[in-house]
């Protein structure tokens, strides 16, 4: 099984704040170092520190089960 958290972030990949319940896209980095992070509830891009980021799975979309007729 593949522990996502331990993995790099790579741009467009899903997150999670670090302890939070908060998810959504990572963006790359800024000038600073900080990671852009779009929150997929609010839709705001947010600067966080590096370390608040973590890696999480990828969300399961419905409406490719539905193709699938599952």
């Amino acid at each position: 099984m593949l522990d996502y958290e331990s993995t790099d972030l790579e741009y467009g990949c899903r997150c999670r704040v670090n302890n939070t319940t908060i998810y959504g896209t990572f963006y790359g980095y800024d000038k600073k170092g900080r990671a852009l992070f779009l929150d997929e509830e609010l839709g705001t891009l947010k600067r966080l520190p590096k370390k608040s980021i973590v890696r999480t799975y990828e969300r399961l979309r419905w409406d490719i089960l539905k193709l699938w007729n599952i």
